[in-house]
C-alpha cells in the first residue's frame, strides 16, 4: 500500500487528507494519506525520515514550501525557477521536489474558461509565498503582458519579483 501525507504548520485545518483519502477509496486504490505538523525549520529532517517510515511522499503547504525546496536534492525545472516545491516524492534515496500548483491551476483556467489569455493581458497575484511563486511561473510561460504582486511584505514581493527575472522563460 503506498502512504503519503500533507505538511505545513498548521496543517489542521488542511482539507487535502479528507480529499485525498475520498479519491483513494473511490478509485480502489489502496493507499493512504495522512497528515503531520512540521515547523520550517524541520522539514529537511522530516522529510528525510519519510522513506523509512513507508512513505512514498507528501505534498507541502504553507509555509513549508521554500524551506522543503532547500531540502530536495533534485527537481523538475518549475521549483529551481523559484525555490519552492510543493509536492515531494523519493527515488533511489533522494529527494525528488516539483511545484504543481501553478500548472494545476493554468489548467483548470483553460479547462473552465477556454480563450482567458486573449481576455486578461494583466494579472494581480495576491501573496508572494511558495503559492505565489509556484503560480507566477506558468503565468509567465503564457506570455501575459503584466503580472503584478501585492503582499503584507513589500520586500517579499520585491524579491519575488528579482527571482522571476531569473528564472523567467
Amino acid at each position: 500500500m503506498k502512504r503519503a501525507l500533507g505538511i505545513g504548520f498548521p496543517f489542521s485545518q488542511a482539507r487535502s487528507p479528507l480529499l485525498h483519502s475520498f479519491w483513494l477509496k473511490e478509485y480502489g486504490i489502496a493507499g493512504e494519506y495522512g497528515r503531520e505538523e512540521v515547523p520550517p525549520e524541520d522539514v529537511a529532517t522530516f522529510l528525510q525520515s519519510l522513506p523509512a517510515r513507508g512513505f512514498a511522499g507528501c505534498n507541502v503547504t504553507i509555509p513549508n514550501k521554500e524551506a522543503a525546496f532547500r531540502a530536495c536534492t533534485h527537481t523538475t525545472p518549475r521549483p529551481s525557477a523559484l525555490e519552492a516545491s510543493y509536492t515531494i516524492w523519493f527515488e533511489n534515496g533522494e529527494i525528488w521536489g516539483d511545484n504543481t500548483d501553478g500548472a494545476g491551476f493554468v489548467a483548470h483556467l483553460d479547462a473552465v474558461h477556454p480563450g482567458w489569455e486573449q481576455a486578461n493581458s494583466r494579472i494581480l497575484l495576491l501573496g508572494a509565498g511558495g503559492g505565489a511563486r509556484g503560480l507566477a511561473m506558468p503565468l509567465l510561460e503564457r506570455k501575459h503582458r503584466r503580472l503584478a504582486f501585492c503582499n503584507r511584505s513589500s520586500d517579499r514581493a520585491r524579491k519575488l519579483a528579482a527571482d522571476l527575472k531569473k528564472g523567467a522563460p
